[in-house]
């Protein structure tokens, strides 16, 4: 059989490729079938005419080899691989037509060797006649050197793809050996395919499949086990770190031998340094990364830039994964730092927390516990100092079991279970069944016989500002019925609560409509400035918008409205004469306030203003402030429930009523709890006074009954049976010395002090201080009063640790939110609850001034260590640690989890 008529009964069957128009193999349409055949003719004529330019003079004889080596093939019966690979993928013989081979292969030579991809394996036949052996005889030769040239390249492309395969085998067998099997992880619709990992603890920690990832948790938590298993195995470290420095290293070796070229390479101009490229360099870097304008003078940003300008050799700036660690080990260091500090003699009083959750702008909750107590220095000053204890991402639910387990966690991280005083929170429900069970949690640490029990109800402090804010929030509820301002709503549903307060004539609804409208728009807020600035006023100001969860955000938009009041009115007049449609324009014009709705404006402010008085008198953490709570809390109730029945507030009373009425409601929880008294009686100007001008004689006696016995518990534990020391004199006098009879001379010396009987053995110390007649210097803190009174009176002054560090409100909490939302913000919505509890406390730590550093290595430091002897190595030598129980390794090696 000819090869003309074996070519000719190849079919071909390619699959089809409609819908790429530059398909290069045969389609099933007509029109790409024609336009490809003539292509492909053009292609054969050509590259015939460059073969018989290029082969010349040989062309005959290979193309009688070619011709001879096909005929033997058929003739022999032998045939081609099945399969085969081309240019349009693999294919089967009958696929693929030979586009190169001509029909008549007697006069054309086959194509040249190089174009072929993969040359078809060749099978041996059996020869059935002499003359079919002749002629297999006749062109052995040439059979023999194709089949040992396919022969070989099957089998060096067979070895090549085997140490290819072995190849990747090889690259991740190290992330095979430490991780499982590849499986989906999350909730449903937001599943990952992770990887578990063999080397955590229970085996139940999964890894984002990515190999990558994947290594960076080794070298992160299983650096040393990874190497190891490197040096057993003979495997090359494919840790980001180790391929780092082998990358620098080749690089190095590479630099030391380059060309004599890159030997006498100029190096680029240093510019000297000078003011002016200093500043344009803070600018560009203040720009670039979005800072404020007033960056460039914060204390820290130049601190840093004088500890730059000592270095000699360069500075070198640290990169994010070991600024992350870094940042993290300080935090590990100064929380072991804390808890020393809390532990020693500087700290005897009681420690007071503050406690609250919050919600990032990320949606992650994070629960807030910040401590606060009364330390002396070593000059014997004492001070009132605070910090954040922690800052815990909950996730789970946050009902108070699991609140009070965080709680407790916290406290036993910076060990002060032993210590712990009042917890001052918000008077939501799940707090008090927080509390609850953070007392069954810390009596049974409480293993000494001597210690008393911690119990809830006594040391339960409710937060007063968030007593202040129902109460108010009341208030206003009940005079204005407007909703607030959603910015998500349709422009259609504000445009309706503006009709509604217009219609209701409800001045605080108006006033809150009229700001959104002004902020609609920048052609409005420039129309508003330009009324502004048209009367002389060189910074115009905005109207506000207030927030349903804030009261004082409500107060603040009515102060700046009635403020710009003139503005206001001319605001709506302006804004409805631009209006052309007449309906939209009269409902514009009756947002307008007339002069009354502007006076009950002026008189709900002064309602408001008595409420923000109240609050900053326990707004602050830097001085006591629980002392100011229950008279701040009277003068409010008072204050409200007085105007109710003033004709002038007529329109205010049923909101007056319900103000006054929740105060009263939570008032009355303070009974149980004898901190509010002690705090009050611990002001030595004021001790019992206020409550004999106040609460009346009866009620006074029974304060000072309750102070007698929180006296006597405290003078118990501190002397228990034995006599307590003589007290001293002092200039302070018993108010019964001021009172002198008819027939006693002044100059006659009487002794006031009380004896002490055996019954009652603290009475003298007692009665010293409640009946005498101390002032507190106008200007002078009571934590400065009392540690100038302490030897005098010790009991009183070990008491005025533990009562005077008792927070009235958890303001701090909520200064370490705002703090927070600083630090996650947009561009940082990603950070892990790790880094966010160690920045939050490491800020708080550097505004309170107490963070921990480091001693710098200098003479003076030498001096002061010159008798300590080094083990230099030695074997024999063993380390002095304290036993106290506590292992800083396992506390800090992960962040408390609710």
């Amino acid at each position: 059989m000819s090869a003309s008529t074996e070519e000719n009964k190849r079919k071909r069957t390619v699959a089809s490729k409609l819908s790429d128009p530059n398909n290069k193999g045969l389609s099933a349409l007509p029109s790409h079938k024609a336009a490809q055949e003539a292509a492909e003719r053009d292609a054969q004529d050509k590259e015939k005419a460059e073969r018989a330019a290029r082969l010349g003079a040989t062309d005959n004889r290979e193309s009688q080899l070619a011709s001879s080596s096909v005929t033997t093939t058929t003739t022999t019966g032998r045939t081609l691989p099945s399969t085969t690979r081309t240019r349009h993928g693999s294919a089967s013989i009958e696929e693929v037509e030979d586009e190169d081979w001509p029909s008549d292969t007697s006069s054309v030579a086959p194509p040249p060797k190089k174009k072929q991809k993969k040359a078809p394996k060749k099978k041996k036949s059996k020869t059935k006649s002499t003359a079919t052996s002749a002629a297999t005889n006749e062109t052995a030769p040439a059979t023999s050197r194709l089949e040992k040239a396919t022969a070989g390249i099957s089998e060096s492309e067979s070895e090549s793809e085997e140490e290819v395969t072995a190849a990747r085998e090889n690259k991740t067998r190290d992330v095979d050996e430490f991780f499982g099997e590849a499986i989906w992880v999350g909730p449903v619709g937001k599943k990952k395919l992770k990887r578990p990992c063999f080397l955590c603890p229970g085996k139940d920690k999964t890894i984002v499949a990515d190999v990558t990832t994947l290594r960076r948790h080794l070298e992160f938590a299983h650096e040393g086990k990874y190497n190891r298993w490197c040096t057993k195995n003979n495997y090359e470290s494919k840790l980001p770190r180790a391929v780092k420095a082998r990358k620098e290293a080749v690089e190095i070796a590479e630099g030391r031998q380059g060309t004599l070229d890159d030997a006498v390479e100029e190096n680029p101009k240093v510019i000297p340094y000078t003011n002016s490229l200093f500043e344009e360099a803070a600018e560009d870097w203040l720009i670039e990364t979005g800072q404020p304008l007033d960056a460039l003078s914060h204390p820290r940003f130049r601190y840093m830039v004088d500890v730059a300008s000592r270095a000699t050799n360069g500075v070198k700036i640290p990169e994010k994964r070991q600024t992350r660690a870094h940042i993290i080990a300080r935090f590990k260091k100064n929380m072991t730092e804390l808890r020393k500090r809390l532990n020693s003699d500087a700290v005897k009083g009681k420690v007071s927390m503050t406690c609250d959750a919050w919600q990032a702008s990320n949606r992650d909750a994070y629960f807030a516990v910040t401590g606060h107590w009364v330390e002396e220095d070593k000059k014997g000053q004492w001070s009132l100092q605070s910090a954040l204890l922690g800052f815990t991402q909950m996730n789970t639910a946050h009902n108070g079991v699991r609140l009070g387990r965080g709680l407790y966690r916290i406290v036993k991280r910076v060990g002060i279970a032993h210590k712990v005083g009042a917890v001052t929170c918000d008077n939501a429900s799940n707090n008090t069944t927080m509390l609850e069970h953070f007392e069954s949690l810390i009596n049974a640490t409480r293993v000494s016989g001597n210690a008393q029990p911690w119990k809830y109800r006594d040391n339960h402090i409710r937060c007063l500002a968030h007593i202040i804010n129902l109460a108010t929030q009341a208030l206003i509820s009940t005079y204005s019925k407007s909703p607030h301002h959603d910015p998500s709503s349709e422009p259609s549903v504000n445009e309706g609560i503006a009709a509604d307060a217009a219609l209701a004539r409800d001045e605080v609804g108006l006033l809150r409509c009229i700001g959104v409208k002004m902020r609609s728009s920048a052609k409005r807020s420039a129309l508003f400035k330009e009324l502004q600035t048209k009367d002389g006023i060189k910074i115009p100001r905005m109207l506000l918008i207030d927030m349903k969860v804030r009261w004082s955000s409500t107060h603040a938009m009515l102060l700046r409205g009635y403020e710009l009041r003139k503005y206001v009115d001319r605001f709506v007049l302006e804004m409805a004469m631009e209006e052309p449609n007449a309906d939209k324009q009269k409902k514009i014009l009756d947002l307008r306030l007339s002069e009354t709705e502007w006076d009950r404006v002026r008189d709900f402010l002064s309602l408001l203003k008595i409420a923000e008085t109240a609050q900053q008198a326990f707004s602050s953490e830097t001085e006591p402030t629980l002392y100011n709570g229950l008279p701040a809390l009277e003068r409010l109730h008072k204050s409200w429930s007085s105007r109710a029945d003033r004709p002038k507030y007529a329109a205010f009373k049923p909101a007056l009523e319900a103000a006054y009425e929740k105060i009263a409601t939570y008032y009355s929880k303070t009974d149980m709890v004898d901190a509010y008294t002690m705090s009050m009686i611990l002001d030595p100007s004021s001790k019992t006074n206020h409550f004999q001008k106040h609460w009346g004689q009866d009620l006074e006696l029974e304060v000072r009954r309750d102070a007698e016995r929180v006296f006597k518990l405290r003078w118990m534990d501190m002397y228990g049976n034995t006599m307590p020391p003589p007290l001293t004199t002092s200039a302070s006098n018993s108010r019964l010395d001021d009172v002198l009879s008819d027939d006693e001379d002044d100059s006659t010396t009487t002794s006031t002090q009380p004896a002490a009987t055996v019954d009652k053995p603290w009475l003298p110390e007692f009665n010293a201080y409640m009946d005498g007649s101390d002032v507190r210097p106008e200007g002078q803190s009571m934590v400065a009063w009392w540690v100038l009174h302490a030897n005098r009176l010790p009991v009183w002054a070990s008491l005025a640790r533990d009562y005077l560090a008792i927070m009235a409100s958890s303001v701090s909490s909520e200064r370490a939110f705002s703090a927070a939302g600083i630090t996650i913000s947009k561009r940082r919505n990603r950070l892990k609850k790790d880094i966010v509890e160690a920045l939050q406390i490491l800020k708080s730590l550097l505004h309170k001034d107490i963070i921990f550093r480091e001693p710098p290595f200098t003479s003076t430091w030498e001096i002061e260590n010159e008798d300590v002897v080094d083990d230099d190595g030695d074997s024999t030598w063993v380390d002095e640690v304290e036993d106290d129980d506590y292992d800083s390794d396992d506390v800090w090696s992960s962040p408390v989890v609710l």
